[in-house]
């Protein structure tokens, strides 16, 4: 069975559903009762209401507008931006017109947007729509032309119909050769798309609106309502480290444009004099959530821990460091949170060597670990190290681990994901 719908029919539904969520979405409870009839109360319709309007093209940055308006607190998100070229509300320019065959619905829907496009150039100082008439030509009767006449009739969309003769008489440009009826709709026209939409989206801040460029992905869903929106920003986080022989140094670099660009954050610090001239390398990260961000650090041995921190904002600012329970040799550590929330730190639990090669587990996102699988261990009184590993899940579940063996060689090695122990 398929069971995809068309766009328009999505459409259609979407404002349905968006107009019942004025009355009934909130903070998940259930709609609000209506006022005794003569009571004469007429709270306004989005008050209580929290929304959030993913997507900020023409639908979504005037009903996030609209929204508002109404008394509702709402967020507009996008991940490229209004108007963007990925959009299908991008490009410069937009057709707008009414005719509609015999879908009553979008020619409505155009009259309305039409006084909305132009209130908001006149509110905003800033031509938007540009009315130049729209032709609707054919040899022959054209159902989809006149089935919509008496709906524009109807509606007061102003138009003519045209014989080829007529047509030729308002537009000489035109040859009419061929042309035997003309839905000529006076009030069409195009509107600046791009622009339409970033000003949209200015006006929607004005008045108050909060918007946030990033990508979204919907959140736990309870007793058939939505309780989250979870955000990810899309950007590229990498942890960097800088070694000389004065200080270390641990940094971040964001990108926001798939690597092409990067903005330099840190140096995180412990806020100690003496500890800060030590430093700290070769941050790896763990994404506790959106935006919160745990990094673990490799010391020297002189302090002989592994150190942590925390982002609340992507990266961009940071916690002091703290020296953890872990031990560090000086070794390079990684770290992976699972699909499920576990997160998985490998390194060397050790002051003094860089073995053995390790596996910890802890079930509170990177506060407290335990170890749980020794990977590889040298005796001792072999010589030798297991460093710089290198960790990832893979699509099965398991993870995929590599690390130097002895400075010689690459080692690879597999861990079944039912080796990693469960919360108890």
């Amino acid at each position: 069975m398929n069971h995809r719908i068309s766009r328009r029919t999505a459409i259609a539904a979407g404002l349905a559903g968006a107009a019942g969520a004025l009355s009934g979405c909130g903070d998940g409870g259930p709609a609000p009762e209506a006022p005794p009839a003569g009571s004469g109360a007429t709270p306004q319709a989005g008050q209580g209401v929290r929304a959030v309007v993913v997507g900020a093209g023409a639908f979504g940055g005037w009903t996030a507008l609209e929204l508002l308006r109404r008394g509702a607190q709402v967020t507009l998100v996008d991940a490229w931006g209004p108007g963007n070229s990925r959009a299908s509300s991008g490009g410069e320019t937009r057709v707008i017109r009414a005719t509609y065959g015999p879908d009553r619905i979008y020619s409505e829907m155009v009259v309305r947007a039409l006084a909305l496009w132009k209130e908001a150039g006149e509110r905003w100082g800033d031509r938007l729509l540009f009315e130049t008439g729209a032709l609707w030509m054919s040899d022959g009767v054209d159902p989809y032309a006149t089935d919509a006449v008496p709906i524009l009739a109807d509606l007061g969309v102003p138009f003519e119909e045209l014989t080829g003769e007529e047509l030729a008489a308002q537009f000489p440009q035109i040859n009419p050769e061929g042309i035997a009826y003309t839905l000529y709709e006076k009030s069409a026209g195009y509107l600046l798309a791009r622009r339409g939409c970033q000003r949209v989206l200015e006006g929607f801040l004005a008045e108050g609106g909060e918007y946030r460029q990033a990508k979204a992905a919907a959140g736990t869903m309870a007793g058939g309502t939505l309780r989250e929106v979870r955000l990810a920003s899309g950007e590229i986080l990498a942890g960097t480290s800088l070694e000389s022989y004065r200080t270390w140094s641990s940094w971040m670099e964001i990108s926001a444009d798939g690597g092409a660009s990067w903005s330099k954050h840190g140096p995180l610090l412990f806020g100690d004099p003496e500890r800060d001239r030590i430093g700290s390398i070769q941050p790896t990260l763990l994404e506790i959530e959106p935006g919160v961000i745990r990094a673990f650090m490799r010391t020297p041995r002189r302090l002989g821990k592994v150190a942590t921190s925390i982002s609340h904002d992507g990266g961009r600012t940071w916690a002091p460091l703290e020296l953890t329970d872990l031990d560090n040799p000086s070794a390079g550590i990684d770290s992976v949170r699972l699909d499920d929330g576990r997160c998985i730190l490998l390194y060397n639990p050790s002051a003094t060597r860089r073995t053995p090669l390790s596996l910890a587990v802890s079930f509170d996102d990177g506060v407290t670990w335990e170890d749980f699988l020794v990977v590889e261990e040298l005796g001792e009184d072999e010589r030798g190290e297991l460093s710089y590993p290198a960790m990832i899940q893979d699509s099965n579940g398991d993870l995929q681990l590599t690390y130097t063996w002895n400075r010689r060689r690459i080692r690879h090695a597999t861990v079944p994901l039912e080796l990693v122990p469960k919360q108890p």
